[in-house]
């Protein structure tokens, strides 16, 4: 009698641990989820240069959307050249389509594979401007991101890539189970 009650405590406890290893996995790619979503977010919209207007203000020079910042700052690297245009509104594109695939469950984990290429993607581009240019390029990002140096940009990208590499791995082993 005494052993089975004994039993039924250790069962009880197993359960719980599981209960609050599983919780806590959930809400470790949950943070993860909404960084990316507001990384993402951040980057697209101050590319986009939303509600872009000449001063003194005049509805004739009133922008929805601006990209021409953005464009400028992408055609200052010799390779982007040829595709600026299409890039500095490729770019934003995805990455806005990015965070709304994040925002569904049924879509998250293919968010999360898209968020791994384009940081994957970022990563490279700046790799090969460190390794290339002995002459500081300027950096083609928008906002806060471009305050930083193309160094401080790689460690920066590589802490997203190991974050999202671990919101996929949480992700696939909870549906897993």
């Amino acid at each position: 009698m005494m052993n089975a009650i004994r039993l039924k405590a250790i069962v009880k406890t197993e359960a719980a641990i599981r209960l609050t290893a599983i919780y806590n996995k959930t809400t470790q790619y949950i943070k993860i989820n909404y960084l990316l979503i507001f990384l993402f977010a951040y980057t697209a919209v101050s590319k986009l240069n939303l509600f872009s207007y000449s001063t003194p203000f005049s509805w004739q020079h009133f922008k929805l959307i601006d990209v021409s910042a953005f464009e400028e700052a992408m055609f200052k690297s010799p390779e982007l050249r040829p595709f600026v245009h299409e890039l500095a509104w490729l770019i934003p594109f995805i990455e806005l389509a990015t965070c709304v695939l994040l925002l569904f469950r049924k879509t998250k984990i293919v968010g999360y594979y898209l968020s791994l290429l384009l940081l994957t993607l970022f990563t490279a581009y700046i790799t090969y401007i460190l390794n290339t240019y002995t002459h500081n390029l300027p950096c083609i990002c928008s906002g806060v991101i471009s305050l930083m140096s193309w160094t401080q940009h790689l460690f920066f990208n590589y802490f997203f890539i190991v974050i999202t590499v671990r919101a996929i791995y949480l992700v696939l082993r909870l549906h897993r189970k």
